[in-house]
């Protein structure tokens, strides 16, 4: 087989499990073969889901290090994760303080980006609830301040 031929190969596996994945269709703790579950951290880094893709390659990694780049690959995206969370953090707190500001579209934003980690249940609980509740909300609340004022 040609270069060409095995790279053609692999995008092709690679797309297909991304694809398998992405509906559900392969469950990932049924993929107990390096070569599964290495595809399944590919597939996972180009979908931008930092968390699982780390996951994955950490797991081909521990199994067998000199497996491809899993090691590697494991050390960089464990690495991604760490900034990921620092700027969930920072997101996190710009929508707070957006929504505290009822900058509701702000807010909305800052929490929509925070796709995994410690401050993501949080930031769905604004998206859920808080940010509709204030919105309907905000139409009543000048005249209730303008009561409190008189």
């Amino acid at each position: 087989m040609t270069a060409t031929v095995k790279r053609t190969k692999h995008i092709s596996t690679v797309l297909l499990l991304t694809i398998l994945v992405l509906v559900g269709a392969v469950p990932p703790a049924k993929a107990q073969h390096k070569e599964d579950l290495y595809n399944l951290a590919t597939a996972a880094a180009l979908a931008g889901r930092v968390e699982e893709s780390v996951k994955f390659y950490c797991q081909v990694a521990h199994m067998d290090p000199s497996y491809k780049d899993s090691k590697r690959m494991c050390t960089i995206m464990t690495q991604e994760k760490q900034k990921e969370e620092k700027k969930n953090e920072e997101r996190f707190t710009a929508g707070v303080q957006h929504f505290n500001g009822r900058k509701y579209d702000e807010a909305e934003q800052k929490f929509k980006n925070i796709r995994f980690g410690s401050r993501f249940e949080e930031a769905q609980q604004y998206l859920k609830v808080k940010i509709p509740q204030a919105r309907q909300e905000a139409p009543n609340k000048p005249k209730e301040d303008a009561r409190k004022s008189e």
